[in-house]
């Protein structure tokens, strides 16, 4: 009867860890599934993130210099600026940091232009392009400074 009571409790805890052993084993369909959706993943990040240049682009506001320097322009708005790459960064720096200068009715306009651009494009001096991004408010060195999440 000893043994009876002995071999009980053994028998009932190699059943349970048994058990337990065969709930954490994934099945092959569970692997496979998983396994797909990190493949999918990258396709829908691609097709997100354009969906959300797109989106910045018609939201986006042409600001101009005056209203940039005095304030008027919210730090966090979406904003558009058209002009010529006057000085740039050395490409090790945030991807080629650039200073933008445009032209404004009568005068200049210089912004300090942050290059957070996804899709490489070469860039240089004298090269003209329009900006989408985020209205930073004004640099250490005083210009106003923009986020440029699009460059073309």
């Amino acid at each position: 009867m000893n043994k009876v009571f002995l071999t009980t409790p053994l028998l009932i805890t190699s059943l349970l860890v048994a058990c337990e052993s065969a709930d954490e084993t994934p099945n092959a369909a569970e692997t496979n599934e998983a396994t797909v959706s990190q493949k999918e993943a990258p396709k829908e990040e691609e097709v997100s993130q354009d969906k959300l240049n797109e989106e910045l682009k018609r939201e986006a506001t042409a600001i101009d210099f005056v209203a940039a320097n005095t304030g008027e322009v919210s730090e966090n708005e979406r904003v558009k600026l058209e002009g010529e790459i006057s000085v740039l960064s050395p490409e090790g720096l945030r991807g080629g940091d650039f200073t933008l200068t445009t032209t404004e009715g009568d005068g200049y306009g210089m912004y300090n232009v942050i290059n957070m651009n996804t899709v490489e494009i070469p860039i240089q001096e004298g090269d003209a392009v329009t900006v989408y991004g985020v209205f930073n408010g004004k640099d250490s060195m005083g210009l106003p400074e923009v986020t440029a999440i699009v460059i073309e």
